[in-house]
């Protein structure tokens, strides 16, 4: 009787559920396959909403917070959607992979080391609840990261290393072992650093990662010998005398983009095809930064934009004023923008959404470059670089006999590139801050006579500004 009453009023049986939602994926799948957003989010949110116990809710939520962070790069409604497989669906398929999810969001969007360490016990969490998924090779990985950005290096080495030797085919394997020699340079091993390196081109030659372990090692390989040799590139199509006119800023993007700012608007020195740039007006521009991504950004006179316009940072504010004189600006790993502004005189300090949160109470500094999650400012007497550390705490200076400083650079290493004594000179240090080798400008064995700016690329090149030439130098 009770079946006939059920089948009276069309009430279903759990299976008949399930078989409904499993239909309704099967057409999210396909919908979202055929770039049919909306109707497949439609079927997904339905499964969520009117079968919520059935074995495809959990994969219909992490289709839907897979949808926000990879289609609309809305990383925090993704987050959302991925934090409630873990509330409601922890032993569910689905939730090893919202956990590496959640993870590698916060990864990206932590505003300190709080948000990093959140993001490692997540991953330590998902680690020891769950066994025999997927997602065991990108948990080490991004715990590598993670470890080499909360400065833990030996963590850092420790998930990489499991990574490589447990996951070989691992799509993150090259990666880690890049990361490795990252981490063996910064704790004073440089012959493992170059071992590993090389153990990655042996591995994975195609990989990009082997790309990007080439020009390591020309670092290496420049820095462990008794004295650094650099050599004048006469082929670099920026040392034509005349080429640029009054040129006063060069960058370098990570995949080898060189950037030139001269009176005329924005010049590229590299191969390939020159990127799109739209800018309104280049008497607005003042200079280059590098995202934490390694994309070439400009910075204008009230902003930081993309190379294509879009916009990184605008409508900054210091109590209550617009900025509109910036004169320098670079960006840290956790996308704080510290700026340097004509009428401030001082460093701004901006979260990655532009919200000012203080000064570095350094009056009238002169230039600033970040490294990771630090940020080196030149005070107004030129004569040392302070570096304020994770936390914006001043952490030390370096001096060292320089004077006169007028820009300096850092190289994947954390090796520092500084131009001083007006321009005539460059002090090369490695990463313990010890002075390694000096470029004389001055000596007349250079074309060029007096430089005003200085970049770096992956391979520990040095790219110097001649305002004066009109040219743009290479050392190598």
């Amino acid at each position: 009787m009770l079946w006939i009453i059920s089948f009276a009023f069309g009430l279903a049986f759990p299976q008949d559920l399930d078989d409904q939602a499993e239909r309704l994926f099967t057409n999210a799948s396909t919908f979202m396959a055929a770039g049919k957003y909306n109707e497949a989010l439609a079927d997904l949110q339905k499964i969520v909403d009117s079968y919520p116990k059935s074995p495809w809710a959990d994969k219909a939520l992490l289709d839907i917070g897979g949808y926000y962070l990879q289609v609309k790069n809305d990383a925090v409604t993704a987050l959302l959607y991925f934090t409630r497989i873990q509330d409601q669906y922890a032993t569910s398929e689905s939730a090893p992979a919202a956990y590496y999810w959640k993870s590698y969001i916060l990864e990206k969007t932590a505003p300190n080391r709080q948000g990093l360490e959140s993001a490692v016990a997540d991953l330590m969490r998902m680690l020891n609840l769950y066994r025999d998924h997927d997602w065991e090779d990108g948990a080490l990985y991004l715990l590598s990261r993670l470890g080499m950005r909360l400065r833990d290096y030996g963590q850092s080495l420790n998930h990489a290393q499991r990574l490589e030797f447990s996951y070989p085919n691992s799509r993150f394997a090259p990666a880690a072992l890049l990361q490795s020699g990252l981490v063996a340079y910064l704790t004073g091993r440089s012959e493992e650093a170059e071992v590993t390196l090389g153990r990655l081109q042996t591995r994975y030659p195609e990989s990009r990662e082997s790309q990007v372990a080439e020009g390591y090692l020309k670092v290496l390989d420049r820095f462990s010998g008794h004295e650094l040799v650099y050599q004048l590139d006469r082929n670099f199509p920026g040392a034509v005398p005349k080429k640029y006119k009054n040129p006063n800023a060069v960058g370098v993007a990570i995949d080898g983009l060189v950037g030139v700012l001269d009176a005329n608007g924005v010049h590229f020195a590299s191969t390939g095809t020159p990127p799109i740039v739209r800018v309104n007006d280049v008497r607005e521009l003042k200079g280059f930064s590098v995202h934490p991504d390694g994309e070439l950004l400009f910075v204008a006179e009230n902003r930081v934009t993309f190379l294509d316009g879009r916009p990184a940072f605008s409508g900054l504010m210091v109590n209550g004023e617009l900025i509109d004189r910036i004169v320098r600006a670079d960006v840290d790993h956790y996308m704080r923008l510290y700026v340097l502004d004509d009428d401030l005189r001082d460093v701004a300090v901006f979260d990655r959404t532009g919200n000012f949160k203080k000064t570095l109470q350094v009056p009238k500094a002169l230039t600033l470059k970040c490294f990771y999650d630090s940020v080196w400012v030149v005070p107004q007497d030129g004569n040392s670089i302070i570096e304020f550390g994770p936390n914006l705490e001043r952490v030390g200076s370096l001096s060292s006999g320089l004077v006169n400083i007028e820009d300096f650079a850092f190289d994947p290493f954390g090796n520092l590139y500084v131009l001083y004594d007006k321009g005539y000179r460059v002090g090369i240090f490695d990463q313990q801050r010890n002075v390694r080798a000096q470029l004389n400008i001055k000596n007349g064995g250079y074309p060029l006579k007096q430089a005003e700016a200085i970049a770096v690329d992956q391979t520990g090149a040095i790219y110097l500004v001649d305002r004066r030439g009109g040219s743009v130098f290479r050392f190598q």
